[in-house]
């Protein structure tokens, strides 16, 4: 009878065991189905005048590609029928898959989910599923008078880096200078002087003697300086003339 009773414990605490076993592998295996991973973009450039800078406001869409099913990638139904081969993961390759990728979203007007770099330059992905994700930048973006640009990219999420997969991908993109704004030309305000065109003739008067009342009435110093200086003299040529026929 007691040998009867430890057997069934021991026949209990077995099934206990599997049991917990089996929980444990099914908690595992929705854990691992169920991990998400982020993308956060730290995006700079480098102006003439102040170095490397954070560029704010830039606007990123971000495009999943393919998605994992089974273990393997498999491409998404929106970019299904895109004809474009990912076997090649060189660099070089990668930027022209991108930039095929983007040019085909754009063409067929598929959506993503944007966003905008903050301040200190930087955005991020949440809950991303495992695939590959294309991102994109949308227009240009100012830093004081430069403009900058980046070319599509893509990026996996899980990324192996230093021979570990990390699910919470940081990246800096690769800002490219654009262009430079002209700083905008400010009219004249009524009363300005207007400047002088370089070799441009000013007009000859017809009439100097007006032109000279006139700067008189402008408040030109050196013309009345020498109106005075005329009429002494003048005034001595009279008082002269005068002695001299006094004296006859």
């Amino acid at each position: 009878m007691i040998k009867r009773i430890r057997n069934t414990r021991i026949i209990f605490l077995y099934i206990l065991f599997l049991m917990s076993c089996t929980l444990s592998v099914s908690t595992l295996q929705v854990s691992a189905a169920t991990k998400k991973g982020s993308i956060e973009i730290h995006y700079k450039g480098r102006t003439d005048s102040q170095g490397e800078v954070d560029l704010s406001g830039a606007t990123f869409t971000l495009f999943q590609i393919q998605s994992a099913e089974n273990g393997e990638l498999v491409w998404n139904e929106e970019f299904a029928s895109a004809g474009i081969s990912l076997k090649d993961t060189s660099a070089g390759a990668r930027e022209k898959q991108a930039k095929k990728l983007f040019d085909y979203a754009k063409k067929n007007n598929i959506t993503g989910t944007t966003q905008d770099t903050n301040t200190a330059g930087y955005t991020s992905f949440l809950n991303l599923d495992e695939g590959i994700y294309l991102l994109a930048q949308i227009g240009t973006v100012d830093s004081g008078t430069e403009q900058f640009e980046s070319a599509p990219f893509l990026i996996e999420v899980p990324s192996e880096i230093s021979g570990r997969f990390e699910y919470n991908v940081e990246t800096e993109p690769k800002a490219e200078w654009v262009s430079k704004k002209e700083p905008p030309v400010v009219p004249n305000q009524p009363g300005d002087t207007p400047e002088k065109t370089p070799g441009k003739k000013e007009p000859v008067s017809s009439n100097p003697i007006r032109d000279m009342i006139d700067k008189v009435k402008t408040g030109d110093e050196t013309t009345f300086i020498t109106w005075i200086c005329i009429a002494c003299a003048g005034l001595g040529i009279m008082i002269v003339i005068y002695r001299k026929r006094n004296k006859e």
